[in-house]
C-alpha cells in the first residue's frame, strides 16, 4: 500500500474524507492513505570541475501493507515504484496502478477490471484541493487541520485535527530527494482522492506530508484514527523502504507499460463513474 507527492509548493494540509479513502498511504485508492513527489531532479555544483551537472534522482522502491486489525492480514497491499522521472503504484488486490509522469506532469490511472484508463494533468490538482478548501468555514478547517506542528510523544510523531489523528513513525531519508520523491507522491495521491468525486481536501494528510518533506523523513508505520468514532479502532499502514529497484522491478515496470496501452482509455468523469457504479452495485450485493 503502498506506498505515496505534488510539490513542496503545496500549502495545504491534510484529511479528505477520513475514513472513505485510504489516504494514509499512498495513491487514489480507497479509505487509506497512503501518497508524490517534488522535485527528483536537482542541480548541483562541482567544486573541482568548476562546472553544474545534473544530480541522478534516486530510484527505489516503498511496500505498503494496511491493515484494520494489525493481528490480522492486510486489507490492502501495494507496490510504490520510485524511477528517475516517473513514479509507479500498484495495488495488488484492486488491481490497480497509478503512473505519474513527471516531465509530462500527467498521472495515469488503470483499472485492468474493468479495462479501463484515464489521465489527469497534475498541474490542476493543487488549485483544485485549495478551491475545496475555500470552500469550508474556519471552524471546518480547524476540524480537518492542526494549528500545530507533529509532535514527538513515545518514539513517534502526533498530528491531530478536530477530527482526525495521525501516529507516525519515522526514519532518516537514504537521500534527501527520496523524502521529496515520497512526498509529492503522497501529496497526488490524496489530492486525486480528494477530487474524484470531490470531498473535504485532504489538510491533515498534506501537512504530514510537507512535515516529512522538510526533515528529510520516510515513515515506517501511519496511524490514522477518526477521533469522532465510539471504536478507538485505527487503519494502520506498514511501510517497507527498499533503497534501490532490482532487475525484477525494472522488468515488471515494462511489462506493467505493455498491458496498461490494452486498456481503453476513457475520460476521467467516465473513469469514475464507473468505478461508483461498481462501488454501489457490491453494496447492494452485501
Amino acid at each position: 500500500m503502498n506506498g505515496v507527492l505534488i510539490s513542496r509548493s503545496t500549502q495545504l494540509f491534510t484529511p479528505s474524507r477520513a475514513f472513505q479513502r485510504i489516504m494514509i498511504f499512498t495513491p487514489y485508492r480507497n479509505l487509506w492513505i497512503g501518497i508524490v513527489v517534488n522535485v527528483l531532479g536537482a542541480v548541483v555544483s562541482s567544486a573541482a570541475l568548476g562546472q553544474s551537472t545534473s544530480a541522478m534522482p534516486p530510484e527505489f522502491r516503498i511496500d505498503t501493507d494496511v491493515y484494520v486489525d494489525t493481528s490480522r492480514p492486510p486489507v490492502a497491499s501495494t507496490q510504490t515504484l520510485f524511477l528517475q522521472n516517473r513514479i509507479v503504484d500498484w495495488d495488488d488486490g484492486r488491481r490497480r496502478m497509478m503512473r505519474i509522469d513527471l516531465q509530462a506532469q500527467q498521472i495515469e490511472l488503470a483499472d485492468f477490471e474493468s479495462q479501463r484508463r484515464c489521465r489527469v494533468d497534475i498541474g490542476p490538482l493543487a488549485s483544485r484541493v485549495a478551491e475545496l478548501k475555500s470552500q469550508l468555514s474556519q471552524e471546518q478547517i480547524q476540524a480537518w487541520a492542526s494549528l500545530k506542528e507533529p509532535v514527538e510523544s513515545e518514539g513517534s510523531y502526533l498530528l491531530e485535527s478536530g477530527n482526525l489523528r495521525y501516529r507516525f513513525t519515522t526514519a532518516n531519508a537514504f537521500h534527501p530527494d527520496a523524502a521529496a520523491a515520497y512526498a509529492e507522491f503522497a501529496n497526488i495521491s490524496v489530492q486525486v482522492s480528494a477530487i474524484y468525486p470531490p470531498y473535504k481536501p485532504p489538510l491533515l494528510r498534506l501537512q504530514l506530508n510537507e512535515f516529512l518533506n522538510l526533515n528529510s523523513l520516510l515513515p515506517l508505520e501511519i496511524q490514522l484514527s477518526d477521533l469522532r468514532a465510539k471504536s478507538k479502532d485505527c487503519i494502520t499502514a506498514r511501510l517497507l523502504v527498499q533503497n534501490s529497484l532490482t532487475a525484477q522491478d525494472r522488468e515488471r515496470v515494462k511489462d506493467w507499460d505493455v498491458l496498461v496501452q490494452t486498456l481503453k482509455l476513457v475520460s476521467d468523469s467516465e473513469f469514475f463513474q464507473a468505478e461508483r457504479n461498481a462501488r454501489q452495485k457490491s453494496s447492494t450485493l452485501k
